[in-house]
């Protein structure tokens, strides 16, 4: 008897094990929008209050207090990053990254929350395949749990004012 040729038989389509439309997460809007908002401010130069945001009010309100966060605090955020990612990556993970630092060192906010939004956020915004990085990252700093005792914070800074200052 012989086998059947498998080389011609048609693929099956794949399909996914969920069946209609992802939930609404509550506050993933907010950081999605936030991550829109780090990349409109620090990649293409515009204003914080220039920034197009989708969503309800309180997203939007919650996505202007997580970017507003980060920008404060951009300098302290980047260097407790240094010392878990050897080398930053593009965007939009690198401000993710961000997002997830500021949230679990300044904000206080739970880790498993914060790291949850973060890999939802990052997948939302165009880079499924970096969410384990911020995943691992996230879990590391949480671990760690870098206090910002020990932290400058003159390095939110502007580098010639710093100087000015020294």
């Amino acid at each position: 008897m012989r086998s059947p040729d498998r080389s011609r038989a048609t693929p099956k389509p794949r399909t996914s094990q969920r069946k209609g439309p992802e939930p609404t997460v509550p506050g993933l809007a907010a950081r999605v929008g936030a991550l829109r908002l780090l990349g409109d401010v620090l990649d293409r130069g515009r204003m914080l209050d220039d920034g197009v945001l989708g969503g309800g009010p309180e997203d939007k309100a919650q996505a202007l207090g997580l970017a507003g966060l980060v920008l404060r605090r951009l300098g302290q955020i980047d260097q407790v990053l240094a010392g878990f990612v050897e080398r930053m990556p593009t965007p939009p993970v690198n401000h993710a990254l961000r997002l997830v630092t500021a949230e679990l060192v300044f904000a206080e906010t739970p880790g498993h929350a914060a790291i949850d939004m973060a890999v939802r956020a990052t997948k939302e915004a165009g880079a499924p395949r970096m969410a384990g990085l911020v995943n691992a990252v996230g879990r590391r700093i949480s671990e760690a749990a870098p206090g910002t005792e020990g932290s400058d914070a003159s390095l939110n800074m502007p580098p010639a004012f710093r100087a000015a200052l020294a």
